[in-house]
């Protein structure tokens, strides 16, 4: 019950951060595009280059990095996902808390696909192919 409680939780915070991030003028959905897909593909390719140790400590370490920005945008006067700085976090944050929560047993890798799909799907929408390959080959 708990997993899926946490799931369910993560799912509607990931949604409604995503949804946050459709109604900013498309400029700003672009870079926070970028910078989610960067993060993402990052901790992917640490995970097949070193492994899945290397992998999860990476996850670890990118994750406390979207912590720390979510809060610097906070202390600078974010008031809501409206804004880009704590948008851009808050999106990297939950994908790396989600994975991490299913790799260690705390969620179902369900509610981890689900997110992870939804931001796959808003990074989609948002950037041209040729950039996201540029971001995912790291270009």
């Amino acid at each position: 019950m708990w997993r899926w409680f946490v799931g369910r939780m993560m799912k509607r915070e990931a949604d409604r951060t995503i949804r946050s991030a459709k109604r900013l003028p498309f400029g700003i959905q672009k870079a926070i595009a970028r910078h989610v897909c960067e993060k993402m593909a990052y901790v992917d390719q640490q995970t097949k280059t070193s492994g899945w140790e290397a992998g999860f400590v990476t996850l670890q370490a990118i994750g406390a990095e979207a912590k720390q920005d979510r809060h610097a945008a906070l202390a600078q006067g974010a008031t809501s996902a409206m804004d880009t700085a704590w948008n851009a976090a808050s999106l990297v944050e939950s994908w790396t808390l989600a994975r991490m929560a299913m790799l260690r047993g705390g969620v179902s890798a369900k509610s981890f696909e689900y997110i992870d799909a939804a931001l796959w799907e808003f990074i989609t929408s948002t950037l041209e192919a040729a950039e996201m390959v540029g971001l995912i080959e790291g270009k």
